[in-house]
This record gives C-alpha cells, sequence and structure tokens, in this order.
C-alpha cells in the first residue's frame, strides 16, 4: 500500500494553463506588498485559495542574482 501511494503522489503533477489571465499581475502584486525589485520574487499569482497560492516569477539573464551566481563558477 505504501509504495501505491508513493507512486500516485510522485505522480500528482498539477497543470496550469499559463495562457489564461493571471489573478494578480505584477502591478496588482506591487500595490500589496512592499516589496520592489530586485526584492520583488514574484510577477503573476496564477491560483489562490485558501490554503495556498501559487505564483511564478521570470527569471532573465540581466537580473543582478544570476550574474553573481555565473560569476562564482567560472
Amino acid at each position: 500500500m505504501a509504495k501505491i501511494i508513493k507512486i500516485e503522489q510522485r505522480n500528482h503533477v498539477p497543470v496550469y494553463d499559463l495562457n489564461q489571465e493571471p489573478l494578480m499581475d505584477i502591478h496588482k502584486i506591487m500595490s500589496v506588498l512592499p516589496h520592489r525589485p530586485p526584492f520583488l520574487f514574484i510577477d503573476r499569482i496564477i491560483e489562490m485559495s485558501e490554503s495556498h497560492i501559487v505564483g511564478l516569477k521570470n527569471v532573465t539573464m540581466n537580473e543582478h542574482f544570476l550574474w553573481v551566481i555565473f560569476l562564482e563558477h567560472q
């Protein structure tokens, strides 16, 4: 029974339509949170309930923290 539960948990991957309009975009998030870039680590809220929130952060190569990571591993 434990093996079945483990397999089912491993195979549960949520599916989200990323083309759907987000519940909150970056402007709405910034009106709620006091954080600002580069410390605002969220771009969109795509799902929200009383028990969880699902958000997205788009990471690009021109963000400062990525350059620091890559420079350390040269």
